[in-house]
C-alpha cells in the first residue's frame, strides 16, 4: 500500500454509529479552510514521519478532510475559518473557565477569566494551553541534594485530555467543549454520553471513535490514534508524577466530564521514580503503571492475579517498589503480592530466555507490521507494537544490523521498509 493510498483510508477501527465527522457539509467550500491551520497540519504531518513530497495545498484532499469535491465537518473542525464554524458548526467552540478557589472551602469559587475559543482546532489547542499554563504552579520536592519542580498540569497530558474531547464529542449537540480550572483541579466537559461498549472505570481498556474521520486524520499525523494511546498516556503520566488518576466519576448521559488533579500525593514516591529511571519506567505498560498505583496505594490487591506482577518483577521495579514504594505506603498484602510474585519470577525458565523470546515477538511483529504495509514510521510501529519510540528504534536498529529493515533517510523522522521484501500473499 502506497503513501497516499494509507492517506484514503484514514479509518481503520469499527464504529457502530454514524460518523458525523465524515459527512460532507452542505454549502462549505474550500475557500472555508484557514491556510495557515493547514500548514500548520502538514508541519505536523511531516514531523509524524509522512511524505514530504505532498504539497500542503493538496494535502486535505489526501488525507481525507475533502470528499468527492465537499467539505467535511472534519475539515471544518481541524482547519475552518472562524466565519466558516460560526455559520457552519457553531457548537464547534470550545469555552475557557479560570475561578479563584475560596479562602472558605464551603464557599463557591469565584470566576476570574471566561474565554469562547471560536477558531478551528489548530488554533484552539495551543491557545488552550497557554490559558492553563498560566495558571500552572509548580510544585517542588526534595531528592537528596536536588530540588525538583513538578507542574500541577503536564503539557503532553493536557493535550492528549483536550485532543480526546474535541475527537470524541457529539456533534450534533448544540453545546460547546468546556475546560474549568481552579487550582489544582482541571475539569474537561465535553458534549455527548460515553458510547454503550464503553466503562467507565477501564477507560483505557476500550476502543471506540465517535468521529472515525477526524480521528483518523489526526492519525496521520501522529497526534492522536484509534488504540487508545491518549488516555493510556494520561494514567501512566498521572502515575510517574504520583498524582491522583484520572476521574471521569461526574460523567453521566449528557457529556463525558474528565477530572485531572495536578496535586502531587506524595513527594518520596517521585524521589522513588526518579531512582527507577526513565529506561525502566519507559519500558512499562498502561496496565503496569495502574497496577503499579493500586500497589501504592494498596487498592484493589485482592483482586490482582499474581502473574500480573511478572511483568514488574522482571524489570527490576519492583525491588525498587518493595524497597521504597509498598512497604513504606502500601498495606502489608501488597508486599506479601510482591515477594510471591519475586518467588513466581525466580521459579520460572531463566530470564534471558524469556527476554530473548520476548525480543523475537516484537522483532516479528515489527517486521510483519512493514511487510503488510510497506512502509513504517517509529511512531506507526510503537503504536502497533505498544512499545516506547525509544525501543522501537532500538528493535529496527539491531534489524537493520541483521539486514532485514533498511532505513530510508536520515531525518530524525524517518521511515522504514523491509530490505528483502516478503511475499505477503502466501
Amino acid at each position: 500500500m502506497s503513501d497516499r493510498e494509507a492517506l484514503r483510508r484514514p479509518q481503520d477501527m469499527e464504529d457502530t454509529e454514524r460518523d458525523f465527522s465524515a459527512d460532507v457539509c452542505p454549502g462549505a467550500t474550500e475557500d472555508d479552510l484557514d491556510a495557515d491551520a493547514v500548514n500548520l497540519y502538514y508541519e505536523a504531518y511531516t514531523r509524524g514521519g509522512g511524505a514530504a513530497d505532498i504539497d500542503a495545498r493538496r494535502l486535505p484532499n489526501e488525507c481525507g478532510a475533502l470528499e468527492g469535491g465537499g467539505v467535511t465537518y472534519a475539515a471544518l473542525i481541524l482547519f475552518g475559518k472562524s466565519e466558516a464554524l460560526a455559520r457552519f458548526l457553531p457548537q464547534a467552540h470550545i469555552v475557557y473557565e479560570y475561578y479563584t478557589p475560596a479562602e472558605d472551602e464551603a464557599a463557591p469559587a469565584r470566576l476570574e477569566l471566561r474565554e469562547e475559543l471560536r477558531d478551528c482546532f489548530f488554533f484552539n489547542l495551543p491557545r488552550l494551553w497557554a490559558l492553563v499554563d498560566e495558571h500552572n504552579e509548580k510544585q517542588h520536592y526534595q531528592d537528596g541534594r536536588h530540588i525538583h519542580t513538578v507542574p500541577l498540569f503536564n503539557e503532553r497530558v493536557t493535550h492528549e485530555a483536550l485532543i480526546n474531547a474535541v475527537c470524541h464529542r457529539d456533534y450534533r449537540l448544540d453545546a460547546g467543549i468546556y475546560v474549568r480550572q481552579s487550582g489544582a483541579a482541571l475539569l474537561i466537559e465535553s458534549p455527548g454520553a460515553f458510547h454503550a461498549d464503553i466503562a467507565v472505570d477501564d477507560v483505557t481498556g476500550t476502543r471506540f471513535a465517535r468521529n472515525g474521520r477526524l480521528l483518523g486524520i489526526l492519525k496521520l499525523c501522529a497526534l492522536a490514534d484509534c488504540s487508545g494511546r491518549g488516555m493510556k498516556t494520561i494514567f501512566a503520566q498521572s502515575v510517574k508524577e504520583a498524582k491522583p488518576l484520572p476521574d471521569y466519576g461526574e460523567s453521566d448521559e449528557n457529556a463525558v466530564r474528565l477530572t485531572l488533579n495536578g496535586s502531587v500525593e506524595n513527594r518520596h514516591i517521585l524521589a522513588v521514580m526518579r531512582r527507577i529511571g526513565r529506561e525502566l519506567l519507559d519500558a512499562m505498560t498502561t496496565d503496569d503503571y495502574i497496577l503499579l498505583y493500586a500497589l501504592i496505594h494498596g487498592k484493589n490487591l485482592d483482586t490482582i492475579h499474581l502473574s500480573q506482577y511478572e511483568h514488574l518483577v522482571e524489570l527490576g521495579v519492583a525491588k525498587h517498589t518493595e524497597r521504597g514504594l509498598v512497604s513504606a505506603y502500601s498495606s502489608r498484602t501488597a508486599v506479601k503480592k510482591i515477594s510471591a510474585a519475586a518467588a513466581m519470577a525466580k521459579n520460572a525458565a531463566p530470564k534471558k530466555r524469556r527476554q530473548t523470546q520476548r525480543i523475537m515477538k516484537r522483532k516479528k511483529q515489527i517486521i510483519d507490521f512493514i511487510a503488510n504495509n510497506h512502509t513504517a514510521t517509529s511512531i506507526m510501529l510503537a503504536e502497533c507494537t505498544g512499545l516506547t519510540q525509544k525501543r522501537v528504534r532500538a528493535l529496527l536498529c539491531e534489524l537493520g544490523r541483521e539486514n532485514l529493515v533498511k532505513k530510508n533517510n536520515q531525518r530524525r523522522y524517518a521511515s522504514y521498509t523491509l530490505e528483502i521484501q516478503q511475499d505477503t500473499a502466501e
